[in-house]
């Protein structure tokens, strides 16, 4: 097996010295990481240690696991943990799952627990052709502040094809609903069209 120590990194944050430590050891059917990080923001210092476990298994599917606890910046310790899943379809397409609870700083410096629910599909077509369908669950308590809970749910549906070596056609649809506490639904539904080229710069 082998063993791979990213090391302590001190850097100089915008307000003030941040510092982290990762280790990996990697096994025949996966791996083991631990990682423990110190962050300060304009609040103060949110810490976090966690460690995971990594599975490849039979058939192209690779199941991940995590646990940690966050100290945020008023002192409060939370539970934070993490599961995906990923696997090839026997049509020739890649599923994935995950569920993630983590606790985190936001732009705002607001103290947040998030809960993430995702999945999504994706599968390639005859001509070079992909489409792929996503959908994503997510949760957001503030905790403190007056700020109220976030809840928001999106689903999209994207094609695309090449129409030449250079070009590429894109097609799709999301569909978006949050929801703050005491507020009425904010939705948001777009459909796009776009034609995209691709440069290769030489130097």
């Amino acid at each position: 097996s082998d063993t791979t120590i990213m090391g302590v990194i001190n850097r100089e944050g915008q307000y003030g010295v941040n510092f982290d430590l990762s280790a990996t050891l990697d096994r025949p059917n996966g791996s083991y990481s631990f990682s423990i990080d110190r962050t300060m923001s304009m609040r103060g210092f949110t810490s976090r240690a966690n460690v995971s476990r990594d599975f490849e298994l039979p058939r192209g599917a690779e199941v991940s696991i995590g646990l940690g606890i966050t100290e945020l910046t008023n002192n409060s310790v939370h539970p934070t943990a993490r599961v995906s899943y990923s696997r090839d379809t026997a049509q020739g397409g890649t599923l994935n799952f995950s569920l993630n609870r983590s606790a985190t700083v936001n732009s705002d410096d607001d103290d947040v627990l998030r809960t993430v629910l995702s999945s999504s599909y994706s599968t390639s077509l005859p001509r070079g052709a992909r489409w792929s369908l996503s959908g994503r669950l997510t949760n957001s308590e503030f905790v403190r502040g007056t700020d109220p809970d976030i809840t928001s749910a999106r689903i999209s549906v994207r094609y695309s094809r090449p129409l030449t070596e250079d070009w590429d056609l894109s097609a799709g649809a999301n569909w978006e609903v949050s929801r703050e506490d005491g507020a009425d639904n904010d939705i948001d539904n777009r459909v796009f069209l776009s034609l995209e080229r691709r440069f290769v710069w030489r130097r």
